[in-house]
């Protein structure tokens, strides 16, 4: 049996920091660190035999990868209302669907 990990209710930016970093995983990283708060995601990584450091910082419209300090790489999502569900498998198999727009809202009967 295959165990899937989700992720939902992501916008672009965040799914798009997540790919980065699954790619980072099967290139030799191990995650140090993953930290969620007040709208500011924060994962570290170590390459396992060059003991290089990552860390990405992901906001709600936002990411940017720091290779030892150093900014690396920062891209920019113009702000929607999409949001998409992301999951990985076992063996490292990324998903990512999009959620239909109305899949947070509650419904109230009348």
């Amino acid at each position: 049996m295959t165990h899937v990990e989700e992720f939902t209710n992501l916008t672009k930016a965040e799914v798009e920091a997540l790919l980065e970093c699954f790619d980072f995983l099967r290139n030799g990283y191990e995650q140090l660190i993953d930290f969620n708060r007040d709208g500011l995601w924060i994962i570290r990584m170590r390459h396992k035999t060059k003991g290089r450091i990552l860390t990405i910082l992901i906001r709600a419209c936002e990411y940017v990868i720091m290779k030892d300090g150093r900014m690396s790489k920062s891209v920019a999502f113009r702000s929607t209302a999409d949001r998409y569900k992301l999951f990985v498998n076992s063996d490292m198999t990324i998903g990512v669907v999009r959620l239909s727009p109305d899949a947070n809202k509650t419904l109230v009967p009348n």
